[in-house]
């Protein structure tokens, strides 16, 4: 069995996880399930993880109600009882062309400035659309990403399975994992009660949901996470809160010498690194895996990209709705619920799997190397998520939804920099160990 198939089967592999209650939420694909497995599969590594540093880490339990609430966690914030930033641009959504429909992804500005360009229509929604309605989907796709944009076009499962990106991403398990270097063990941080990753150092640079999740799931183990940010770089106010639990910020340019040495004088003291930017991009910085893995030995490196490390989409930026429309997942929902327009998941389901699953691989991996050393890279993509999803039993749930009431039992408040914030409690149990974060949310450190 290849280090790969290993990875993907002892993360996968859940014991004697206790997973209960009804599936809710509706449509074809099993979300709620889906959500409730790779949330215990990460709850499990950590149980793992504590009782080899000797915890008494227990049985992991968890309701599929709640892994569904999880999985939609963003829905769920509210700050000073109120609704916080809409995280959607005015643009943003499916327009119809002449050959069906193309989804813009445009919550950036540079995002929004690319398909402005393309359509030379007005910043409003009813001039993009008309710009687009006579155009080909697929010509859409091209123009906007050849600007840098984001928009690709609905796809039926059948299309995608034609595209040379979905022959790249056959070959590919759901995760990959390449030992970077050799390197001894390194010493387990100090024992600490009931937190399973107390004493574990953990850089984030991510974005959005899906590596912010990893980073925010193993803060809330115990792990001090840091979260490092270029000041160029833009971000979602409301993604900020709901993923920024239990982290510190730096704002740190890696292009800018200074920057970079003082980012590399971290990693020196980390444990995890997390990045979520196109494949390529931090190599040319000089802190790819391989750097990184040289200033620190033993080092254990996650790699997040949209469309994955290998194919001719590989450069391409993308989001997990993008992936629902490209790959037939909104697609599939429209046919299997009898609709005549996109029917995406009922959550970002795979920006959250990605995450609850790169966190589950990141303790895997850092259990290895405590164990038999080396240096690690771990690569994960929405896309191979998706492929994976998409490869799970179905169901059929109409109607019902979970809404704010419906998940009263699962919400907390916290005072933070915003104000008051009510928002989803870290859901499931580890028997023995304690969930949760030590810090709100920071504020973006001013410019």
């Amino acid at each position: 069995m290849s280090v790969e198939e290993q990875l993907e089967t002892n993360l996968l592999a859940l014991g004697d996880s206790d997973i209960s209650g009804e599936t809710v939420l509706p449509g074809p694909f099993a979300v709620a399930d889906i959500a409730a497995r790779c949330i215990a599969a990460s709850h499990r590594q950590a149980a793992l993880f504590a009782q080899q540093r000797g915890l008494a880490a227990g049985q992991v339990r968890i309701t599929r109600r709640a892994a569904a609430a999880a999985f939609r966690s963003e829905r769920y914030l509210t700050v000073n009882h109120a609704p916080p930033a809409e995280p959607w641009s005015p643009l943003s959504g499916y327009y119809e062309t002449n050959d069906g429909w193309v989804q813009l992804h445009t919550n950036y500005d540079h995002h929004r400035d690319a398909v402005l360009r393309v359509t030379g229509a007005a910043n409003d929604r009813a001039s993009v659309a008309a710009a687009l309605k006579p155009r080909s989907r697929f010509w859409v796709e091209q123009a906007v990403l050849a600007e840098g944009g984001c928009a690709f076009a609905y796809r039926s499962r059948q299309e995608w399975e034609a595209t040379p990106q979905a022959a790249a991403l056959d070959s590919l398990p759901l995760m990959t994992m390449t030992q970077v270097a050799a390197a001894s063990p390194s010493p387990a941080p100090p024992l600490s009660g009931d937190r399973p990753l107390a004493g574990v150092r953990v850089l984030d640079l991510t974005h959005i949901i899906a590596g912010p999740v990893c980073a925010r799931t193993l803060a809330a183990y115990g792990a001090n996470v840091t979260r490092v940010l270029a000041t160029h770089l833009p971000t979602l106010i409301t993604a900020d809160i709901d993923t920024g639990f239990g982290k510190t910020w730096q704002m740190l340019n890696l292009a800018q010498a200074d920057d970079r040495a003082a980012f590399l004088a971290l990693v020196r003291q980390a444990d995890i690194v997390v990045q979520g930017f196109r494949p390529g991009a931090f190599d040319k910085l000089g802190v790819g895996p391989a750097q990184l893995c040289a200033e620190r030995p033993g080092l254990v490196v996650l790699t997040l990209s949209a469309w994955s490390h290998v194919g001719p989409w590989a450069g391409y930026r993308g989001f997990d709705s993008l992936v629902q429309t490209a790959t037939g997942i909104a697609h599939e929902g429209e046919r299997a619920r009898e609709q005549t327009a996109p029917c995406p998941l009922p959550a970002q389901a795979i920006d959250h799997a990605t995450g609850y699953l790169m966190a589950a691989a990141a303790i895997h991996t850092l259990a290895r190397q405590q164990r038999e050393g080396g240096s690690w890279h771990v690569r994960a993509s929405l896309a191979q998520t998706g492929h994976w999803l998409w490869q799970q039993p179905r169901i059929s749930v109409a109607g019902g939804e979970l809404g704010l009431t419906d998940v009263a039992d699962l919400r907390m408040q916290t005072a933070t920099p915003y104000g008051l914030v009510q928002h989803l409690a870290p859901v499931g149990e580890i028997a023995g160990m304690r969930l949760g974060w030590d810090l709100p949310p920071p504020l973006r450190p001013a410019e």
